[in-house]
């Protein structure tokens, strides 16, 4: 699971809780010289999505891959850019797949992207002072996406004394997102 700050409004204060899922496949897309991880906005492989306003591209012959993400968003607040204000959503983010970028591009693909994203969203630099509602660590230009539980079946050393072998055990680590 991960927590991440999205620019916007997402669901509504007064609401329930809005939870939904993003379904759009992933692929690579040539610009200029390089390839880059682009959201397939179209469901057919026409309209490849990398950031808002960018150029429309093409896919890269069979690099399109399934990709699932559920959201719910949980709080809402507003944050200072410099000398205006934007309003912020925190999500809670579930990858259902593991492809590249596939959380910065989803959010972004509808219309949310993750604070401080400047490859996939607007860069908006957060300022931190006295007046600011929420605080960044740093400088306020670091993208506020962070894995908050990480579960993993790992090797370890069995219970059972009169075994000295080893078993599958599940190893869960969480930590406070930072903002």
């Amino acid at each position: 699971r991960y927590v991440a700050l999205t620019e916007g409004t997402l669901g509504s204060e007064q609401g329930p809780t809005t939870e939904d899922v993003v379904k759009h496949s992933i692929g690579k897309v040539w610009v200029e010289d390089h390839h880059e991880w682009a959201c397939d906005i179209s469901g057919n492989e026409t309209a490849a999505f990398i950031r808002p306003g960018g150029d429309s591209c093409s896919f890269v012959p069979e690099t399109c891959r399934e990709a699932i993400t559920s959201y719910r968003a949980v709080d809402w607040k507003s944050i200072k850019t410099g000398k205006d204000a934007i309003n912020v959503t925190r999500l809670e983010l579930t990858p259902h797949t593991g492809r590249g970028h596939q959380l910065r591009l989803h959010m972004a693909s509808i219309g949310h992207p993750i604070v401080g994203d400047d490859m996939h969203g607007t860069a908006a630099a957060v300022r931190n002072d006295a007046e600011s509602v929420i605080s960044i660590p740093g400088d306020g230009s670091r993208l506020c996406l962070h894995a908050s539980k990480l579960s993993m079946d790992a090797w370890c050393a069995s219970a059972d004394e009169t075994s000295d072998g080893f078993q599958i055990c599940r190893v869960d680590v969480e930590s406070c997102p930072p903002f």
